[in-house]
């Protein structure tokens, strides 16, 4: 599990290097001169690193994979469970799969925007830029646990999917659905902080 891990680590930090490198390259003002808004912008940056996280995990995801094959006993274990292979057959199993790794992309996006807003807002003062980046990073988190269980109870009149896990109990899929209620709100902070950090970077540029 340790190649995940190294992707948790990476998918808190990227947005805020990736950010970073371009004012350390010298970059950033040709990066902000293109006619594009700043959120386009960030936008575009957004969806590249999202994509290379998501690259790297399925790549870390097929070795976990590929070691519990060849770790004697483990794979046996997992190929003929019989509870596990009755719920691959389901319908659900795959739907649930779906959901799962829309909702695991969606809290990577969560993740990087939260970096990228970060660096924007500590950019104000250059000098203890890193300082007021992790300040802003940790506020962000802080604000979301604080006031999460109110936006997911909002979120509960919507239409959230599900995610069905099966009872080990029976050898058929149990009835144990778990309701994305994190979807909606976390796509929705997303966007927000993509637009609020895109709009300073446009009022970095006077040409």
């Amino acid at each position: 599990m340790l190649p995940l891990a190294g992707v948790a680590i990476a998918t808190v930090v990227s947005g805020y290097l990736a950010m970073r490198s371009e004012w350390q390259s010298h970059t950033s003002m040709r990066t902000l001169s293109y006619p594009m808004s700043g959120t386009e912008l960030l936008t575009a940056k957004h969806a590249v690193i999202v994509l290379n996280l998501a690259l790297v995990t399925l790549v870390s995801v097929v070795g976990v994979w590929l070691v519990i094959n060849r770790t004697p006993g483990l794979g046996e274990m997992v190929a003929h469970d019989p509870v596990f292979r009755a719920w691959t057959k389901t319908r659900e199993f795959w739907t649930s799969a779906a959901w799962a790794t829309i909702s695991a992309i969606l809290g990577m996006s969560f993740m990087v925007a939260v970096g990228m807003f970060s660096f924007v807002i500590g950019a104000f003062v250059p000098r203890i830029s890193g300082l007021i980046a992790v300040i802003v990073h940790v506020l962000v988190w802080y604000l979301c646990f604080s006031f999460g269980p109110h936006a997911m109870y909002i979120a509960s009149f919507l239409p959230n999917p599900k995610i069905v896990a099966f009872d080990s109990s029976r050898p058929v899929v149990g009835q144990i659905a778990v309701p994305l209620l994190p979807l909606w709100p976390t796509l929705a902070i997303t966007a927000v902080l993509l637009l609020v950090a895109g709009k300073i970077l446009e009022s970095e540029v006077d040409a």
